[in-house]
């Protein structure tokens, strides 16, 4: 699977929505607040993750059948 699925770039949002997530839910998942989770899928700010968040959206990542290599540099959106 490559950085698109069925044409379409995985972002978090698009993350959050295979997961069938809403924003609390995934905000939840990851150790941050919902609004945080809106700026980024906004790009208001740009994702900044601490090890222990970043292995929790690798455990996300593989509930969908996804890993890192499949996302993009710039993940917000």
């Amino acid at each position: 699977m490559g950085v698109k699925e069925c044409n379409q770039e995985i972002t978090l949002k698009v993350l959050r929505r295979k997961l069938n997530m809403n924003q609390s839910q995934f905000a939840q998942a990851l150790g941050v607040r919902r609004e945080t989770v809106s700026q980024w899928e906004r790009g208001v700010y740009k994702p900044s993750l601490s090890i222990d968040q970043i292995k929790r959206l690798q455990d996300l990542l593989t509930q969908v059948d996804l890993t890192f290599k499949d996302l993009p540099d710039d993940l917000a959106s």
